[in-house]
């Protein structure tokens, strides 16, 4: 099961006294090692980042691998069960909630002030091997090193030790269906299932009434096909056999022909294709449609 994101404690930020001392210490070369690769045994993808030869300092951040520190600047190494979006939201909710100022985002950079210092942070992520790995990097303010940071987040690497099959027109698909589907590790290992024997597409059903205020769920799923290689075909189901889908909240079912239902349900259908324009291939209207309600 996903650890709880929140609250999260950003120790990056949170600079010791021994860290700052106001004074203009003169900066010196800094060299980087080699790269450094995270992975677990048998895995398919390998993640790999090169970063500086800085003094390691501790953190109370649950999801910290690593953290460095030289001068007035920091770098970071989280490594979270969860995807790069959701884990973005919670870092900008936490540094909102202390009073910090969110400069951009995705990829996330944000200002934050501890002691009396304030401090500029820039964040890179990158999904692999089934984690998200979320890079930040900070400095006291007016004095980021965007160099160094640049040379960081352009190392981030997820090598692939598998390929997507060739398509053509004898596709190979089925219904991805997760043992458990309150358990995101589920989710991961039934994809991983499906990519590692050769399934080029995957059938999906998208709720219209379910969806249309709530994307969350549906883009953790698509960001999950398209990570695994696959495509997909959408079933939309207002109608299912002979049963009215579930339909917005706002929307009464008066009959197929209601210019209100014709038109809102053209602009989801559009806006959800759009979205997910990369992997969607294949369309459907209902689902085993036999009779008009």
């Amino acid at each position: 099961m996903m650890k709880k994101i929140v609250p999260l404690i950003l120790i990056i930020i949170l600079f010791g006294a021994g860290c700052i001392d106001g004074s203009s210490e003169e900066k010196t070369p800094r060299e980087f090692d080699d790269i450094q690769t995270y992975s677990i045994p048998d895995s398919k993808e390998q993640f790999s980042i090169s970063f500086p030869e800085w003094e390691e300092t501790e953190s109370d951040d649950p999801f910290n691998n690593i953290t460095l520190s030289h001068n007035q600047c920091n770098f970071a190494l989280n490594i979270v069960d969860a995807p790069p979006i959701w884990y973005e939201k919670a870092v900008a909710e936490y540094v909102t909630s202390n009073k910090g100022t969110i400069l951009s985002q995705s990829p996330l950079s944000y200002t934050l002030t501890s002691n009396k210092y304030t401090f500029e942070t820039r964040t890179r992520s990158l999904f692999c091997d089934d984690k998200t790995y979320f890079v930040l990097f900070s400095c006291l303010q007016n004095q980021f090193d965007k160099n160094t940071a640049q040379e960081i987040f352009e190392s981030m690497n997820c090598e692939k030790a598998w390929e997507t099959p060739n398509r053509n027109n004898k596709k190979l698909g089925l219904v991805v269906s997760p043992q458990n589907t309150t358990d995101i590790q589920s989710y991961y290992k039934a994809y991983n299932l499906a990519r590692d024997n050769n399934v080029q597409m995957t059938h999906y059903y998208a709720s219209w009434g379910e969806i249309e205020n709530n994307w969350t769920g549906n883009d953790f799923v698509f960001a999950t096909i398209t990570n695994k290689g696959l495509e997909a075909s959408i079933a939309f189901d207002i109608i299912h056999t002979s049963v009215v889908g579930k339909l917005p909240d706002d929307v009464e079912f008066k009959g197929w022909d209601d210019p209100v239902l014709i038109s809102r349900f053209s602009e989801f259908v559009i806006q959800y294709i759009e979205r997910y324009n990369d992997s969607i291939k294949y369309i459907e209207i209902g689902n085993e449609v036999d009779r008009v309600c």
